[in-house]
């Protein structure tokens, strides 16, 4: 995610090996003095953005909003082999990752594993103890685990099908909306939320 302080951030970046170097903006259409003179032409919504440094020998393409897959992806590259375009390319790296969205890593990496590891409990604990009669009053809990830990594995695909990396000119306190704002910290606490109720099933069954 990044918005206007990000982007002002990213420049900042792109000039600390060379205070006196320029940075310029552009699109396919045109360059521009700075992100206000962009934003007011264009809009808040980014549009195959160009923030360069020849100075230095740095760029980064930052892409269209919204879209998804591998080609949202801002694009970071130097242009020269020079230790200052090494430098900002890897103070540059650092700072774009530090803004990944909290929900790609907890939806992307470990939902995956952890529903597989729930599936794989419910399913062995369901197997061993398939003829015990105290294994029936969990019958339903065990297979409600198991089947949202499914539904869990389903969801992640269509998340990440889904999944686009937000660019905008916009501040952050400029998004009004409280669902836009908080949304990565919702879409965390419900997988937290779920997952608890999975592993409580499974730590009750198995005391």
């Amino acid at each position: 995610m990044l918005h206007r302080e990000d982007l002002d951030q990213l420049v900042r970046i792109f000039k600390e090996t060379r205070p006196d170097s320029s940075v310029s903006l552009e699109d396919d259409e045109a360059k521009y003095p700075s992100f206000d003179e962009l934003r007011a032409q264009k809009g808040a919504d980014v549009k195959h953005l160009r923030i360069i440094n020849s100075e230095v020998g740095i760029r980064l393409q930052l892409p269209a909003n919204p879209t998804s897959g591998s080609l949202a992806k801002p694009l970071l590259a130097t242009m020269d082999v020079t230790d200052e375009a090494d430098l900002t390319f890897y103070r540059a790296q650092e700072f774009l990752e530090s803004k990944m969205r909290p929900s790609q890593y907890w939806i992307g990496t470990v939902l995956p594993v952890a529903s597989l590891l729930i599936m794989a409990l419910s399913a062995t604990t369901l197997y061993h103890h398939r003829n015990d009669p105290i294994m029936h009053g969990w019958l339903f809990a065990l297979s409600f685990v198991n089947a949202l830990a499914f539904a869990s594995l389903i969801a992640k695909s269509a998340f990440k099908a889904s999944t686009s990396y937000l660019v905008t000119l916009k501040r952050q306190h400029e998004d009004n909306s409280f669902f836009k704002r908080n949304k990565d910290s919702l879409i965390v606490g419900t997988i937290f939320f779920f997952l608890g109720i999975g592993a409580t099933l499974l730590v009750q069954y198995l005391k």
